[in-house]
């Protein structure tokens, strides 16, 4: 997975080098998570938890209004909830997050560009902790390690961003995984 994520950021800044349009940013806001999971059957999702989402991206035109936008966050994700003795339970998740976004950048008239794209993510989990439940042996501790927990590091999905960017290079945004 290290060999993965070392090979795009690779390929990332060898394309950003062979152009003088790419351009480099550096982002960060909240990250609202929560957990889905099966148990027998029964589907549970836990409430949602805040956490941080910081990190940074470039922008390589591909045409016209198209942008390629890879980028490398440090996110917070987990939830909270009861587990199935009625105990309190908190995970708190955090990962390395790649998503390889293509977007469309719409002008507008006064300047800017409205952008609605999405792509792939691939994230890597590098450290978490539970906490609470029937039995705080269990439950405490790295949830990725096999004797802890039994959650994956390894992670990967789809990405959808919608924003706004000002022509002075101001970005807000929204991005669902």
């Amino acid at each position: 997975m290290k060999k993965v994520i070392l090979l795009v950021c690779t390929l990332v800044l060898m394309t950003g080098l062979a152009s003088a349009q790419t351009s480099f940013g550096v982002e960060g806001g909240l990250s609202l998570a929560s957990q889905t999971s099966r148990t027998n059957g029964a589907k549970y999702t836990t409430n949602i938890i805040a956490g941080a989402a910081a990190g940074v991206f470039a922008k390589v035109p591909m045409a016209a209004d198209i942008v390629f936008r890879p980028a490398l966050r440090y996110e917070g994700k987990g939830g909270s909830g009861q587990d199935g003795s009625g105990y309190r339970l908190k995970t708190r998740l955090n990962y390395l997050t790649l998503p390889l976004d293509v977007l469309y950048q719409a002008p507008i008239a006064q300047g800017g560009y409205w952008n609605l794209g999405l792509g792939p993510y691939l994230a890597y989990g590098v450290s978490g902790k539970r906490s609470g439940g029937s039995s705080t042996a269990v439950n405490a501790g790295d949830p990725f390690k096999p004797d802890q927990g039994s959650l994956k590091r390894f992670d990967f999905g789809g990405d959808v961003h919608l924003g706004y960017e000002s022509s002075s290079g101001f970005l807000i945004g929204l991005s669902t995984e």
